[in-house]
């Protein structure tokens, strides 16, 4: 699975988009995650959820930046899956993760979330799990 250079540049210009509003976008992004897996909330140190957010928006921005170069970012992503296994993240909450980070995306984006961007943060979000899900294996 790879994405065109269109997905790509689909995918790097509504990033940018998320950036000036990381605030708002990861507050949607966990309220979202919370309300269809409320079991994930004791993964995370509430007491410091903002610090979380800009977490969440760096690592989504390493792998924006790199998704073309997968020999680059796939120990990235593997590391980060040894992490996530530490903290008890289990295989089938990466799509829970998903479907939060479409939400978000789409709040964010608003009239600029059209299919084609929807389909390419699919594509990017589906790489970046299978090279983070390596870490499970």
């Amino acid at each position: 699975m790879s994405l065109t250079d269109k997905q790509r540049q689909l995918v790097s210009a509504s990033f940018a988009q998320l950036v000036p509003v990381t605030k708002e976008a990861t507050s949607v992004f966990y309220n979202h995650l919370w309300s269809i897996a409320p079991e994930t909330k004791t993964m995370f140190h509430l007491e410091d959820i903002e610090q979380q957010g800009i977490k969440l928006m760096q690592t989504l921005g390493i792998a924006v930046r790199a998704i073309h170069d997968l020999n680059t970012i796939g120990p990235f992503l593997y590391d980060l899956g040894q992490r996530h296994i530490t903290y008890g993240v289990s295989k089938d909450q990466y799509n829970l993760v998903k479907s939060a980070l479409l939400t978000m995306i789409e709040h964010c984006l608003g009239g600029d979330f059209t299919p084609e961007v929807r389909e390419a943060w699919d594509v990017t979000y589906n790489i970046i799990t299978d090279l983070t899900l390596t870490a499970y294996d």
